[in-house]
């Protein structure tokens, strides 16, 4: 943003002179300099775009350039009759258009068979993926679901030794213990089973 005023820390700019930090002078000085390099080469561009104008527009019709096809789409009035029809018969020097190569499409629009129906459920995929599109009917589509049904045991200890051992576990788990915390407390059942 430029400034008007200066600060005791704050220097000007010698092209746009606005005030800045020292310290983003620099960096500001390069950007300034990249656009007034930019603005005067943009304006270098559109005074030659405009003489080369000029010169086309002096020049006359008959040194037109090709690339600028003609169009004479005008209609004839017969309530003219004194004009000679021969101006109206004038044909473009202009070669024909030749008719483009076929280009493939960058991707295919259906790419199944059948034509689309309503309700009809494309998927698309990222094109890294290798994966074609594909369309499904919304009565077919099916949700795959991420995880598979796990049936809950009647004894989710089981990959600990005992029950005791799994609640435990459990307890340092939602007080959050960390190791030294969790061998502590470890320590204590240990002499509470042995005293028992």
């Amino acid at each position: 943003m430029l400034k008007e005023k200066s600060t005791k820390s704050q220097e000007k700019c010698d092209i746009c002179f606005g005030f800045f930090d020292k310290k983003g002078l620099g960096r500001h000085r390069k950007a300034c300099e990249r656009r007034e390099r930019d603005r005067k080469a943009d304006e270098a561009f559109e005074r030659e775009l405009v003489e080369r104008g000029l010169q086309a527009a002096n020049a006359g019709p008959s040194s037109r350039p090709v690339d600028q096809p003609r169009s004479y789409n005008i209609e004839r009035d017969h309530s003219w009759g004194s004009i000679n029809d021969d101006i109206f018969d004038l044909e473009p020097d202009v070669p024909p258009l030749q008719p483009l190569p076929p280009q493939s499409p960058p991707h295919q629009r259906n790419p199944i068979n059948r034509p689309y129906v309503k309700d009809d459920i494309k998927t698309e995929y990222h094109p890294r993926s290798g994966k074609a599109p594909s369309v499904q009917a919304f009565d077919k589509y099916e949700r795959y679901n991420a995880r598979k049904h796990v049936p809950t045991s009647s004894e989710p200890w089981l990959p600990f030794q005992t029950r005791g051992d799994f609640e435990i576990s459990a307890l340092a788990l939602k007080a959050g213990l960390n190791k030294k915390q969790t061998d502590a407390l470890l320590k204590l059942t240990h002499q509470f089973i042995r005293s028992e």
